[in-house]
């Protein structure tokens, strides 16, 4: 296979793609509105799609709390587009001018704990409604999958909000990667996931897999995959040596694993979006 170097004139840099198409930056509005403006901030994304007319399955990519690097620029929608889906990578963090975490947007208060996770939610839906008016998509089979502190956007703001009132037009299924299930405050206590919905944690990601292992839903909706010897980012290639993050998460690169979560990931998606 020939190997060319695409540079993109986006906020993602240049990256090496070897058979894949160049992924395209859009912009969208976000789904509710900003808390300090009042306006439905715009927000960018970076759009990946298999060749052909379609209709495709898509998911929509919330990104860590490093934002939005090459695993999700690259690497999953990549990978997402060989089985046949279109991907909307979504850079929360870049479009309201943020760096990395600790921000000044993901500073939880004690009054709002929530407010950063439902403001990504609003991002992630506001990603869906822009995916649902594409003609290379179908409009009803479209899942999100967050990693890190997208996984923590789905555990705290999207699976509680869809248990109280699930939209008719919501996301179809849910996957989060590393999530934490307690951040300031543990996730909503709920007896099921109020659409089929995945976690995937590493066996040595422990803080987090065991707050996952207490909060999250029990009922048959739900799936949790524990990965032998991995920790957290996972499947972040940058991390060849032992990092932490922001808040203390022990970081390294599994291939191992990150081939083991792309497995289940396919295999989730074709049960719940592909039928």
């Amino acid at each position: 296979m020939i190997c060319r170097l695409f540079r993109l004139v986006t906020l993602f840099g240049s990256l090496l793609l070897c058979g894949f198409s160049n992924p395209t930056s859009v912009t969208f509005k976000s789904a509710a509105p900003d808390l300090t403006t009042g306006k439905h901030l715009s927000i960018r994304g970076l759009l990946s799609k298999p060749g052909g007319a379609g209709p495709f399955p898509a998911i929509v990519i919330l990104h860590t709390c490093g934002g939005v690097r090459q695993n999700l620029s690259l690497i999953w929608p990549k990978f997402l587009v060989e089985q046949g889906y279109v991907s909307l990578t979504v850079d929360s963090f870049g479009s309201r001018g943020v760096g990395n975490c600790p921000n000044e947007f993901t500073r939880t208060t004690t009054d709002k704990p929530l407010r950063p996770y439902k403001a990504i939610a609003a991002d992630a839906h506001g990603a869906l409604a822009y995916l649902r008016k594409l003609p290379i998509v179908k409009s009803k089979d479209v899942a999100v999958a967050g990693f890190s502190l997208g996984g923590i956007v789905i555990h705290m703001a999207i699976l509680p909000a869809y248990a109280k009132s699930k939209p008719s037009l919501g996301f179809k299924a849910a996957i989060s990667l590393y999530g934490n299930c307690a951040v300031r405050v543990p996730m909503e206590k709920l007896p099921d996931a109020p659409l089929p919905f995945m976690a995937i944690i590493g066996e040595k990601d422990k803080r987090i897999l065991g707050n996952c292992q207490k909060y999250l839903p029990r009922g048959p909706n739900t799936k949790l995959h524990v990965l032998p010897g991995a920790y957290h980012a996972f499947d972040i290639s940058f991390f060849r040596t032992m990092q932490h993050g922001f808040r203390g998460a022990p970081m390294l690169y599994n291939e191992k694993a990150a081939q083991t979560a792309r497995k289940l990931v396919a295999e989730f998606l074709r049960e719940h979006i592909s039928k």
